[in-house]
């Protein structure tokens, strides 16, 4: 029985074509990120070959990670944006102002109604802003056992004078009632 065989010069020429086709094949894979661009199985496919032949062609290895570099610089601050909120106010049960920012008056006429005037002079409004476009924040500052709802009604932009009227509905006994207000930029 014959342990060898021998393929002669033409086969080994064919042996190594097969090897040199093959490798090619493998090498011109895409899709990752490694230095021969090749997927994870035309790598081990590679490595599988050249395990039979090796050193014929490098494969190279990723090194390891380099240093962060140096931070870049801070970049610089935009300009400011307009305020939102363009008025507000602690108004105490008799009307009276407590803290105030742009509201510039409160009448009383009736119980649980007040009416608030607010100076929107340095505020930039959108075109064609009416007393509708505001919206308003009304808080109770005191608490109550019993359910109370404040509601707004704008009543009128003229110039630059807002005025709202705020109302108070419940079912407790007291007359008035303390309230915070804020009113809010109309979006444009």
């Amino acid at each position: 029985m014959r342990d060898h065989v021998n393929m002669g010069s033409g086969g080994w020429c064919a042996v190594f074509a097969a090897f040199v086709v093959v490798s090619a094949m493998v090498a011109s894979g895409c899709g990752s990120s490694d230095a021969l661009g090749m997927q994870d199985w035309q790598r081990d496919l590679l490595m599988g070959i050249l395990g039979l032949a090796p050193g014929v062609i490098p494969i190279p290895v990723a090194g390891p990670v380099g240093a962060t570099g140096p931070a870049g610089p801070a970049g610089a601050d935009g300009a400011p944006g307009p305020d939102i909120i363009i008025a507000r106010a602690v108004i105490n049960a008799d009307a009276t102002i407590q803290d105030t920012d742009h509201v510039t008056a409160v009448a009383h006429p009736a119980p649980d109604h007040y009416e608030l005037t607010i100076d929107v002079t340095g505020d930039v409004l959108p075109a064609g802003t009416t007393e509708d476009d505001f919206e308003v924040f009304v808080t109770l500052k005191e608490t109550s056992p019993f359910v109370i709802a404040p509601y707004y009604v704008p009543v009128s932009l003229v110039g630059t004078t807002l005025r709202i009227d705020v109302f108070f509905i419940g079912t407790d006994s007291l007359p008035d009632h303390a309230f915070s207000v804020q009113v809010l930029l109309p979006a444009g």
